[in-house]
């Protein structure tokens, strides 16, 4: 029998300047953090639950440590084990005001196996970027490659987010109707 592939676990520090609690309970579950890389959000383990709501406040500069776990599925979950109030370090640019966090506007996942690449993956990959960066659109819409999407002979096939609206044999040329279709510009009326 063969091992399961376990999620990867390693320590990680972080310094910045805490923004503010995200509670889920009665005590503070998660702290929101602006570093010099831009917002995140970092699990506290049981034991900060109860120890650090009254210490910090928003607005202080903080060192974070604890545990880095990238699971299988390649998402990183941070959790943080110790806080200490920190000096700011201003050699490194880091953000005076907290930075908004990324939240993209959709998500457009496309096949990236051998046969959706063979029936034109990549061309339609590179339309696409190219679409929404045409558009404006290439900080809203997160573009992904993912593993088999089980229509092999249909590629290559794309699933626009929010919706999940599945496409199967997507030529180049159909690409910007798709994007314009669901992801309309607001910043049209911004063009000149």
């Amino acid at each position: 029998m063969g091992k399961s592939k376990r999620s990867q676990v390693t320590k990680f520090g972080v310094e910045g300047r805490f923004l503010n609690w995200v509670t889920e309970a009665p005590k503070p579950q998660k702290l929101k953090l602006a570093t010099a890389e831009g917002e995140c959000c970092l699990k506290l383990s049981k034991k900060l639950h109860r120890s650090l709501s009254q210490t910090i406040v928003p607005g202080d500069w903080v060192q974070v440590s604890g545990k880095k776990k990238v699971l299988k599925t390649g998402k990183v979950k941070l959790k943080a084990s110790e806080i200490k109030l920190a000096t700011p370090n201003l050699a490194e640019p880091f953000p005076q005001s907290p930075a908004k966090p990324f939240e993209p506007k959709g998500k457009i996942l496309i096949c990236h196996k051998s046969p959706c690449i063979k029936r034109g993956s990549l061309v339609a990959y590179q339309a696409i970027e190219n679409t929404l960066r045409d558009r404006g659109l290439a900080d809203q819409v997160c573009l992904k490659t993912t593993g088999c999407m089980n229509r092999c002979k249909a590629g290559p096939n794309i699933v626009l987010m929010p919706g999940k609206s599945r496409y199967t044999c997507v030529q180049p040329e159909e690409i910007p109707n798709l994007i314009a279709k669901h992801f309309p510009l607001q910043a049209d009326s911004g063009k000149v």
